[in-house]
């Protein structure tokens, strides 16, 4: 039996552990130690042991009973009470077990000896001996090590001490999520406080090492350890480049309130000098911005100082309004292909800035927005630069009609085109629709009756001498416009059967035909092209209204399309295994309308477009699209696709694209396994019409229980005139902690399509 002081006494030691050690699982969990996912320690030793299930649950509260086993148990005089031979104490989800316990009744306090061991949910504490004053709320563990089970992280230090105002004090601390035995990487400080009241800590003499080398020290170090942010440097980037030579970032992050931060990278490039990026946060209860600000100061190569800004900003108004603004602009044209900037930053041609005012109800979509543009391609002719929108106004709307099958749509916009030394326009577009939807799941059918209202207002515009088209001319007026309705009939037929006399696969025949009816207006053909283009025909342009996007031109028809698509589907997940699309548009009329000088469309029918798409497996899927000319007899455009991709980082793509007389490219990329620890990647993209690569990379990666190292090294043409550059990435990843090296990771999500990288998959 155990006296009542002596139970009391145990209730109260076991929440003195519980705060001691819940505190040590916060603090190193929290401490910039990402939570990782089961999976990353598929190569690891079954390690650490299962915990006992009675140990996972809510923390207990002070009136929960505690029970104690023991081999033998004596009282020591009025004062002591001691605990002996393999002595478990469990209080709730709390388990305590050591050699022996004394409890001092007088002191309030109780001291363990011999293979001391505490768990709780995923923290589990052991050591040689444990002391805790149990007034003070205050304790020290001799020799402790600690696990964070769901974590595999574990570590020890020479002594854990929890102080009475609520700081823990470390000694000589080592942590690792390497297995026992395996010292492959360590983190070591000589002294380590944790404030909890103030949410932080700080650790004195750091030392990361690998393979038992130094790879990182820093004399002092602070961190959060809650869930508040803290400043402090983030870790390095290394890299090497043929055009920069060697590469170093180091970013900072600035904790400046709990609603405005700020990171600030130096990115140094031993060939061109050091540029600083900064990027700015900010939140309130309405609005959320990013301030993002590029500075290189005297780039050797370029010979001037270069910069780059994006401003964004979103805030919410009552009644459904917004506002948000995007605003950039660089230094030169040639910025981006030299310090190019996140994604796609090579590629870019234009940098709009923009503020957009919006409202959205149940009734209608209402957008004002101005928007100008920096032109940073400079084979972009003056002609041939987009028009600034001062304002760009726009009203959509889509009610049914009472009870009835019908819809009314309208769509409304105004548009003020402006442009140096071009002409200019005020441009009035009005389009209602009403619509009817009929059908079931057999057939449906979908009438359409609309009418488009455009009136452009010119400036600086005049009938050139032949009188088919306009010129710049300073301080003359037109205007334009057109009334012109639409008509529109969609229709078809959704048939389905068993197939192959398998209960389970289902076979659908889907025709359709698609009837337009838009009068020719060839007034419009004067006028110029502000932003609208022609859509490149696809499957879908079959059932479109228009075949321009944008008000300055209304595409003319007379024609119907046609179209036969056949599924092979799995009744029981409704995927679709096989399918395949065929159709064409046949025209009544000529197409009198052009969005530029030529010749009046009069052939017959379209090219015919086929689709075929087959994903026979959750693994394998396939898809081709062709379009085939039948008046020159060959194929105009294509594509084909292969993937295979059993594994979320297994992966192989093979493709083909064709667009005759302008592009054929054969574009290959895979991630594989060699064996349980090796995994290798590429990508291989040539111009078959050049005979010239346009990119490609390979590279290795070595994964063990704890840590991966991954090699990258690319070769990529960089800009239009051919020129190349190489380089080279390492990147070190240390399970649980983080990664050392340049971003191998979203480097690869983004160059092998359908690699879903996920840290560690």
């Amino acid at each position: 039996m155990v006296s009542k002081q002596a139970q009391q006494g145990f209730r109260r030691a076991g929440l003195a552990v519980l705060l001691l050690g819940g505190c040590l699982w916060h603090d190193l969990a929290t401490a910039q130690i990402e939570a990782e996912e089961p999976e990353p320690w598929r190569l690891c030793p079954t390690w650490p042991p299962e915990r006992p299930p009675e140990t996972v649950g809510p923390a207990p509260d002070h009136g929960t009973p505690v029970t104690v086993d023991a081999d033998s148990s004596e009282g020591i005089g009025e004062q002591y009470f001691r605990y002996q031979g393999d002595v478990i104490m469990r209080q709730g989800t709390r388990q305590l077990r050591a050699e022996e316990i004394l409890y001092d009744i007088q002191a309030n306090a109780a001291e363990m000896r011999g293979e001391v061991d505490f768990i709780q949910n995923d923290l589990a504490l052991s050591g040689e001996q444990a002391r805790f004053d149990l007034d003070s709320d205050s304790g020290e563990f001799q020799q402790g090590g600690f696990r964070l089970l769901d974590r595999h992280a574990r570590g020890d230090a020479s002594r854990l001490r929890r102080t009475a105002d609520n700081r823990t004090l470390m000694d000589d601390l080592m942590f690792t999520t390497c297995a026992p035995g395996n010292r492959d990487w360590e983190l070591h400080a000589r002294e380590m406080e944790l404030d909890h009241e103030a949410g932080r800590g700080t650790a004195r003499h750091m030392r990361l090492d690998f393979k038992r080398v130094p790879i990182f020290y820093s004399p002092w170090v602070s961190f959060p350890i809650d869930e508040s942010r803290k400043s402090g440097f983030l870790f390095p980037d290394f890299g090497r480049s043929s055009r920069h030579g060697t590469e170093v970032v180091l970013p900072w992050y600035w904790n400046i309130r709990p609603n405005l931060d700020m990171t600030l990278t130096p990115h140094h490039r031993s060939e061109r000098g050091t540029q600083l990026r900064t990027e700015t946060r900010y939140l309130t209860a309405t609005t959320r911005g990013t301030l993002d600000v590029e500075y290189h100061p005297d780039d050797k190569l370029f010979g001037d100082d270069r910069y780059y800004y994006r401003y964004r900003q979103r805030t919410d108004l009552p009644a459904n309004w917004r506002i948000n603004a995007n605003v950039q602009r660089a230094s030169d044209p040639d910025y981006f292909l030299d310090l190019g900037s996140g994604p796609g930053g090579r590629t870019r041609t234009h940098l709009p800035q923009s503020l957009t005012i919006s409202q959205r109800t149940p009734w209608y979509r209402f957008q004002s927005r101005f928007r100008i543009f920096q032109t940073i391609d400079d084979a972009i002719e003056d002609s041939r630069l987009p028009y600034r929108e001062m304002p760009d106004m726009r009203l959509d709307s889509d009610l049914p009609i009472g009870r009835s099958p019908f819809h009314a749509e309208l769509h409304h916009r105004f548009t003020r085109l402006e442009r140096a030394d071009s002409i200019e326009a005020d441009r009035l577009h009005l389009h209602p629709r009403v619509t009817g939807r009929f059908g079931t799941p057999g057939w449906f059918l979908q009438p359409a009756l609309g009418g488009q209202y455009t009136r452009h207002e010119l400036s600086n515009a005049a009938i050139n001498d032949d009188g088919d088209g306009l010129v710049f001319s300073p301080g003359e007026d037109l205007s334009f416009s057109r009334s012109t309705p639409i008509f529109s009939l969609d229709s078809g037929l959704i048939l389905e059967r068993p197939f192959a006399g398998t209960a389970n696969l289902r076979q659908t025949l889907e025709p359709r035909l698609f009837y337009l009816y838009v009068p020719a207006d060839e007034e419009q053909n004067l006028l110029p092209r502000f932003d609208t283009r022609e859509i490149d025909f696809t499957f879908a342009s079959l059932f479109m209204e228009d075949r321009f996007v944008g008000p300055d031109r209304l595409g003319d028809a007379n024609r119907v399309g046609m179209a036969l698509t056949s599924r092979i589907l799995d009744r029981d997940s409704g995927r679709s295994l096989l399918s395949g699309s065929l159709g064409q548009i046949h025209h009544f009329d000529d197409r009198e309308v052009r969005l530029r000088g030529g010749e009046t469309a009069t052939e017959a029918r379209s090219e015919l477009v086929a689709e075929v798409q087959a994903a026979p497996t959750d693994s394998f899927s396939a898809r081709t699209t062709l379009l085939w000319d039948p008046d020159d007899r060959q194929t105009s455009r294509s594509a084909i696709q292969f993937q295979y991709r059993p594994e979320p980082r297994k992966v192989i793509n093979i493709g083909y694209r064709n667009r005759r007389n302008r592009l054929d490219q054969a574009d290959v990329s895979f991630a594989w396994p060699i064996t349980e620890r090796i995994r290798v990647f590429g990508r291989w993209n040539h111009s078959l019409e050049d005979d010239e690569t346009l990119d490609r990379f390979a590279g290795l990666e070595y994964e063990s229980c704890c840590w991966a190292l991954r090699f990258t090294s690319r070769r990529y043409i960089y800009n239009r005139d051919g020129d190349l550059d190489r380089n080279f990435m390492i990147q070190l990843e240390l399970k649980g902690l983080g990664g050392v090296g340049n971003p191998v990771r979203e480097f690869l999500g983004e160059g092998i399509m359908g690699y879903g990288y996920r840290e560690f998959d």
